[in-house]
């Protein structure tokens, strides 16, 4: 009985050296083991930066792709409105190489050709064309004249150039009761009024149009002491529009 005592005394102390023995060496697969995995998480660690690095670098690029082509498209934009201001000053500059007496009169004012009027055409021959008047060239916009009537006032013209075609405006009679002027230009008569909202505004043609802006009826010039002979007279205050038919706009004076 006693040595099978030590004999179960014995196994005991053997599997307990057996565990300990592979103890042991489970810790010491595990301390192998753990700087892999350590190394494995940097691993992973540092592809998720590289990745995110990446991204951003890639961001930049098309951030600066999208600024490289808009900046693209203002230098376009801005050659192009370069050119253009150049094509219209040079546009400016051969019209003003053109001698005045070398333009013919608009010959279609308000719809009315003024060379099949036989009364328009004598009145022109009679003014020798508003050849010997001076003339302003418009090239946009909207400007104000002013032409008087009175017994000292009965030749009172305006000159405009528009497209390089002549406009000459003679104020020929106003009338008070009526409150209405009678205004020619290239010959055709206009009837004016501030009263009448058709009788205000006249679209000439396709270049420009004419608006009455005042009528001052029998106007002394605000002296003290009217000689009616002399002094008297109508104003007319009126605009011109030169039309834009390029783009839809008016003109710039």
């Amino acid at each position: 009985m006693g040595g099978k005592l030590i004999s179960n005394k014995g196994r005991y102390i053997l599997y307990s050296k057996i565990f300990l023995i592979f103890l042991v060496m489970a810790i010491a697969v595990s301390a192998l083991e753990l700087p892999s995995n350590l190394d494995f998480r940097s691993n992973i660690s540092n592809l998720s930066h590289n990745q995110d690095v990446l991204e951003e670098n890639m961001s930049l690029e098309e951030e600066s792709s999208l600024s490289e082509e808009r900046d693209n498209e203002i230098s376009e934009e801005t050659d192009q409105e370069a050119s253009e201001e150049v094509e219209t000053e040079e546009t400016k500059n051969a019209e003003m190489d053109i001698p005045l007496e070398e333009l013919d009169l608009a010959d279609t004012i308000n719809g009315q050709n003024i060379y099949r009027d036989a009364y328009v055409e004598d009145y022109l021959e009679q003014k020798n064309y508003f050849q010997g008047i001076n003339y302003e060239r418009l090239h946009a916009g909207e400007k104000e004249y002013s032409l008087q009537i009175g017994n000292m006032f009965m030749n009172d013209y305006r000159g405009i150039v528009v497209d390089n075609e002549r406009y000459a405006l003679h104020l020929v009679f106003c009338d008070k009761v009526e409150k209405t002027c009678y205004l020619r230009m290239n010959g055709v008569l206009f009837k004016l009024s501030t009263e009448d909202a058709k009788l205000r505004t006249f679209e000439v043609n396709d270049a420009l149009s004419l608006e009455v802006t005042s009528i001052a009826f029998e106007n002394c010039g605000g002296k003290r002491f009217c000689n009616r002979l002399i002094d008297l007279k109508d104003i007319l205050l009126f605009k011109i529009i030169v039309e834009d038919n390029t783009r839809g706009e008016p003109r710039a004076v």
